[in-house]
C-alpha cells in the first residue's frame, strides 16, 4: 500500500478501523498458529545447533542459522516470542543475540526486562547486540544550524515517509519519530548502556550498522534496505553491544 492510499484511508474513518481490525485479526491468525509450533521450532534448533544465536524480532528478515523470533512471525519457520515476556529457552543457551529496531516498541521498563532475559539466556561471555534509533540525532534536528547532512535528512524524511509538513520541517520530522511505527521509547546512548548494564552485562561498545569486533555479528542490519538508503540508516541508527 502506498503513502497516498494509506492517508486516503486514513481519512475514512470507517475505512481506517475496518484496516485496523483486519491486520489485527490477520495477527491473531498467525499468532495462533504459530504458538504451538514455537516448542517445536525452539527444541528443533537448540537440538541442531552447537552455536546458537537468538534473533529479537525479525520481522521479514530472518537470518539463516540463527533463532528467528517475533511477536507478529512472518512465516511458520519463524518462532512466536512476545520480548517482554520470559523467553521460552533455558537459561545461558545462547552465545549471541541480536535485535534491530525493535527495542523502541515497548515501554522502557519492558525494554530493560528484556536486557535482563537476553543476559539469562546468554551463556557466559555471550554478547548481545542492539541496533535502535538514535534519540540524540532526531532532537537535534530541531537546532537552528543544520548541517548539510542533517538538511538533507530532513527533506528525505518527508518525502519518503508523506509527512504532511508546513512551516518548521524539523518538528515534523521529530514528532513523526515519536508518534509512528508504535515508537514507545526512544533511547539515546547513555540510556540504553546504562540499561544494559543494569541488565547485568558489561563491557558496553558502541558499532556502526553492519560492523562489529564479532563475525557472527557482522552485516545483520537490514533497516537501510528497508529505508532504501543505508547513509540515512547510519544517520538516525545506533548500535550498542555488551557482553554477559
Amino acid at each position: 500500500m502506498t503513502g497516498a492510499s494509506k492517508a486516503w484511508i486514513k481519512e475514512r474513518p470507517r475505512l481506517y478501523r475496518g484496516a485496523l481490525a483486519a491486520r489485527r485479526v490477520g495477527g491473531h491468525l498467525r499468532r495462533g498458529a504459530a504458538v504451538p509450533l514455537r516448542r517445536g521450532l525452539i527444541q528443533r534448533y537448540l537440538r541442531m545447533h552447537e552455536s546458537r544465536r537468538l534473533h529479537l524480532g525479525a520481522g521479514p528478515h530472518a537470518i539463516p542459522g540463527w533463532l528467528n523470533t517475533d511477536i507478529r512471525p512472518a512465516s511458520l519457520a519463524i518462532a512466536y516470542l512476545d520480548a517482554t515476556k520470559s523467553f521460552p529457552l533455558p537459561d545461558a543457551s545462547m552465545d549471541v543475540v541480536f535485535s534491530e529496531h525493535m527495542i523502541e516498541h515497548v515501554p522502557y521498563g519492558d525494554g530493560v526486562r528484556m536486557l535482563r532475559e537476553c543476559a539469562r539466556v546468554l551463556r557466559p561471555g555471550g554478547v548481545v547486540r542492539i541496533a535502535t534509533p538514535d534519540l540524540a540525532a532526531i532532537v537535534g534536528l530541531y537546532r537552528g544550524d543544520l548541517s548539510d547532512e542533517e538538511r538533507a535528512y530532513v527533506e528525505w524524511f518527508v518525502e519518503r515517509n508523506d509527512v504532511r509538513a508546513v512551516g518548521d520541517r524539523p518538528a515534523f520530522v521529530i514528532n513523526h519519530f515519536f508518534t509512528s511505527w508504535g515508537h514507545r521509547f526512544l533511547y539515546d546512548r547513555k540510556t540504553l548502556r546504562e540499561a544494559l548494564e543494569q541488565a547485568g552485562f558489561e563491557a558496553v561498545t558502541e558499532h556502526r550498522p553492519g560492523e562489529s569486533e564479532h563475525p557472527e555479528l557482522r552485516g545483520l542490519e537490514r533497516h537501510g534496505t528497508v529505508l532504501g538508503d543505508e547513509r540515512w540508516n547510519d544517520f538516525e541508527t545506533f548500535v550498542l553491544e555488551a557482553r554477559r
